[in-house]
């Protein structure tokens, strides 16, 4: 039984500093004014999205088509 606690709480420590790190690391990147954007961060609107007037327009504000 005392594996088991001990292999839990190694596992423990070892997420919780893994989670301090990657935080630092992005604060750090977010602090850096010359840091490259995302690759997932679009420059320009998508030309195909198109908007769900149900959820953009909850109180029927805008004619239905």
């Amino acid at each position: 039984m005392d594996l088991i606690v001990f292999l839990a709480l190694t596992t423990f420590a070892i997420v919780i500093l893994f989670a301090l790190w990657s935080k630092f690391r992005t604060d750090k990147k977010l602090d850096d004014p010359n840091a490259p954007k995302s690759s997932l961060a679009r420059t320009t609107p998508d030309p195909n999205f198109q908007p769900d007037p149900e959820v953009t327009d909850p109180n029927d504000v805008i004619e239905k088509r």
